[in-house]
């Protein structure tokens, strides 16, 4: 297990269960801070969307609320939650659905809420066979809305349209997408986060693999699996990566969580990240001597996420708290990450 805070981060959040408390004032909060985030980036854009159009602005924003809600099962901090939800429903595969039907993110804002039944379902009994039994059919209810959906779409005589091309997969050959998110368009669905979020998600990952809490992996693991293969039921493979990118904004909330809470005993979990994240950097750095500007910009940025999570490094290190300031720093690096790389990917599309 990790040491100190971290370990805590990782047991709280990874096992017992934490029930849903009333947070209506948080929860509007958080709604207003996304629909005002939709708004800031299409700004540009809204004079010419039509009425439908406007759905586009509305599925990022419930859908980040959704993971926001949906978060709170394994995150304390306000912060972490709201940041994990920006990241699902701002991400560069959630705009990529923007390029397509108004109707195609129906299921990027659905996805986040239809998991919560399966996550806050709790009869106070534990690990019963009834639990697990009930628990694993509610799971199942985003993957039937996706399904039932998208067969409602191509139903000839009611809707009959198809949001989104069939065909979209995700391609392993765009695995520098992960590394370089505005390299490639966003129509081809960038299958990762913003540079700082990434960095930021190595210790996440770690403080999830260290807790051992793997039963997450049988809703991920066939996600990725039909993401991958040819259409199942008229849905195209891409959108059941919606439930990886969900994990992973989670992910990302917890090693925001970490780095917050961080102390002496938990510095060289941080410096595995940064060098994790310098390693990204060296790739980028590669790519960038073929590839030209834009390879090179995302090497700076991850140059900057090393920065940031260097001087976190070194407040744990020296055993200085200073969690106010390791928030402000994170919220900042994020944010700015996130809205300068989502208004260009905006752009792109637009």
């Amino acid at each position: 297990m990790l040491e100190n805070s971290m370990e805590r981060s990782a047991v709280k959040t990874l096992s017992g269960v934490i029930t849903a408390r009333p947070v209506y004032g948080k929860i509007s909060a958080a709604a207003a801070l996304y629909m005002a985030l939709s708004i800031y980036l299409y700004l540009p854009y809204l004079n010419h969307f039509k009425k439908l159009e406007y759905l586009i602005l509305i599925n990022s924003a419930i859908g980040a609320l959704g993971c926001f809600v949906l978060s709170r099962r394994w995150l304390d901090a306000f912060a972490a939650q709201l940041v994990a939800g920006a990241i699902y429903g701002f991400s560069p595969f959630a705009l990529g659905f923007a390029a397509y039907h108004p109707l195609a993110g129906v299921p990027l804002a659905a996805i986040g809420w239809l998991f919560c039944p399966a996550v806050y379902y709790h009869t106070g009994t534990k690990n019963t066979l009834r639990e697990k039994t009930i628990a694993s059919v509610l799971a199942t209810i985003p993957f039937v809305f996706t399904v039932l959906f998208f067969l409602l779409c191509a139903k000839p005589g009611s809707v009959h349209l198809f949001p989104m091309p069939v065909y979209l997969k995700l391609d392993p050959a765009g695995i520098e997408a992960l590394i370089s998110p505005l390299a490639l368009r966003p129509q081809k669905f960038i299958p990762g986060f913003y540079h700082v979020p990434l960095a930021v998600g190595f210790l996440g990952l770690l403080i999830w693999f260290k807790s051992g809490r793997f039963k997450i992996l049988l809703v991920v693991a066939p996600a990725i699996l039909l993401s991958m293969i040819d259409p199942v039921f008229e849905v195209p493979p891409v959108v059941w990566a919606l439930t990886v990118m969900l994990f992973g904004a989670i992910v990302i909330g917890l090693g925001m969580e970490g780095l917050a809470l961080a102390g002496k005993k938990d510095s060289k979990w941080i410096l595995l990240c940064i060098l994790m994240t310098c390693a990204v950097a060296a790739f980028t750095l590669i790519f960038s001597f073929e590839l030209g500007f834009i390879y090179r910009q995302t090497t700076r940025i991850h140059a900057l996420s090393i920065v940031l999570i260097g001087i976190i490094y070194l407040l744990a290190e020296s055993n200085f708290r200073a969690n106010l300031f390791r928030w402000s720093l994170l919220c900042a690096g994020i944010g700015a990450d996130l809205l300068l790389g989502a208004r260009y990917l905006i752009d792109v599309i637009f």
